[in-house]
């Protein structure tokens, strides 16, 4: 596995970022400035940092926090090629649409589902 991370969008969760960046500008810069400081940190020191926080380790799936108040969890899987960590984000939602471990654990099923695509498309 590579330190270096590269993080990409799926056409989905590029359409969520949009529709962020039109209700709050403010707060879609904010997690443009956090994905820049992931990608700036690698790996390990983002995981120890908690900017990124591994879900299901088997399936690699997880999220990228943004740790402020309010916000949102950007849900996403890795996939390792020889020069770095891919990170797809998958999902971005609002803090307070996952609330409970039932919504959470149907995120991390939907972003498992939308992996396996990516994996058989590869």
């Amino acid at each position: 596995m590579s330190e270096h991370i590269t993080i990409h969008f799926t056409a989905a969760a590029e359409r969520e970022l949009a529709k962020v960046a039109k209700v709050d500008p403010e707060r879609a810069t904010i997690i443009e400035q956090l994905l820049e400081e992931v990608e700036e940190n690698g790996w390990t020191l983002s995981t120890r940092s908690e900017d990124i926080k591994v879900l299901d380790q088997k399936r690699c799936i997880g999220e990228i926090r943004y740790t402020g108040s309010g916000g949102y969890r950007l849900f996403m899987f890795w996939h390792d090629t020889e020069a770095s960590r891919q990170i797809w984000i998958c999902r971005i939602l609002p803090k307070r649409d996952v609330i409970g471990k039932a919504r959470l654990n149907a995120v991390v099923e939907a972003v498992a589902k939308v992996r396996q695509r990516f994996l058989k498309g590869l």
